[in-house]
């Protein structure tokens, strides 16, 4: 029983030397002569053990013992031999094969890791271009923004410029601007004084010329008068009739001549002079 215990104890060790890839040992043969040898031994033994006393009772015989000892090893080798030569049987085809399946595992692992180190260099490479292609991008936009920045700094330099030029021009033009109105208010005030005068001594003629012309028609109308006035004493009455329409006609003729002169004096004064003609 301590035999076989051993045998069930090392069966897995065997398999997992199989499986390592150990050949197994070759199951040691029994010398023919050494068998025959130990049957002589055994008969022998049976006939002394005949000739032996007998054992007591409730006690086996060495014979007995040593046969009994046999069959169990027998029976142990008969069980045992044929898993044995299946497990070594097993092992020699698991090692004639096992290079085979490695060899195509190997590969089949080598073809999917170039597959996905094609797959990955393929978006390696993807990614690489797009990165270049992103950094000509920026590097443009780069180059465009800093032509711009220099473009720019430069207009703003013509555009301090301009505005120092427009302060400095705006600065001569008013003050051209002030000298210039002060020195037209200076001439417009002088004309204006000028054109008060003129009116004043125009008022003053106007004043005495129509003073003048009404005298002078008064006086020739007294004088038409008297003469008409003696010619009636000596004249016939239709001389009379004709004086007296006369008379009616120098006056109205009179009044109309002092009509047109009042107009025209009125109109001289309406007309607009130098000064009036500016101010408005």
């Amino acid at each position: 029983m301590a035999k076989k215990d051993q045998k069930d104890v090392q069966e897995p060790q065997k398999d997992m030397d199989l499986i390592e890839g150990d050949a197994p040992e070759a199951p040691k043969t029994v010398d023919t002569a050494e068998t025959d040898d130990a049957h002589t031994a055994v008969a022998a033994a049976a006939e002394t053990a005949e000739e032996a006393p007998v054992a007591p009772k409730g006690r086996k015989s060495p014979l007995q013992i040593l046969r009994e000892e046999k069959a169990k090893t027998i029976a142990v080798k008969e069980q045992f031999e044929e898993p044995f030569q299946q497990a070594q049987e097993v092992a020699v085809e698991k090692k004639t094969g096992l290079p085979v399946k490695l060899e195509k595992l190997r590969t089949q692992l080598d073809e999917q890791a170039a597959e996905k180190l094609r797959v990955s260099q393929e978006s390696v490479d993807r990614f690489t271009k797009t990165v270049d292609s992103r950094y000509k991008e920026i590097h443009s936009l780069e180059a465009q923004l800093k032509q711009a920045l220099q473009k720019l700094q430069e207009e703003k330099k013509e555009l301090s410029g301009a505005q120092s030029t427009l302060r400095q021009e705006t600065d001569t033009v008013n003050k051209e601007n002030a000298e210039t109105y002060r020195t037209t208010e200076k001439e417009l005030k002088a004309d204006l004084k000028t054109a008060q005068a003129e009116e004043k001594a125009a008022k003053k003629a106007l004043s005495s010329n129509v003073r003048k012309e009404r005298i002078a028609t008064v006086k020739n109308t007294v004088k038409g008068s008297l003469a008409y006035a003696f010619g009636l004493v000596a004249a016939v009455p239709d001389v009379i009739v004709r004086g007296v329409r006369s008379l009616y006609g120098m006056a109205a003729e009179t009044l109309g001549t002092f009509n047109r002169v009042a107009k025209r004096s009125v109109k001289e004064y309406k007309k607009p002079t130098w000064f009036t003609k500016h101010r408005n």
